[in-house]
């Protein structure tokens, strides 16, 4: 079941619902799989321009360290 709400969080931060995303994230699958595939949800708000969606996940301890892993 996180296969498809880590999907749904992906579309959610695409699309900029900030909303949708503090839900998403509120379910503890998803959560614990929130820097899944490279941190996709995090890179899909980036390059959509959703910069209040790629501040939340960037609140999140795991969005971070994936990003500091994939930068070393």
């Amino acid at each position: 079941a996180a296969a498809n709400e880590n999907d749904a969080l992906w579309v959610a931060a695409c699309n900029g619902h900030l909303k949708v995303v503090n839900r998403l994230l509120a379910i503890e699958g998803v959560a614990a799989q929130v820097a899944a595939d490279d941190n996709a949800a995090l890179l899909a708000a980036v390059e959509y321009g959703h910069l209040e969606v790629v501040n939340r996940l960037l609140a999140i301890e795991a969005v971070v360290a994936q990003v500091a892993a994939n930068d070393n």
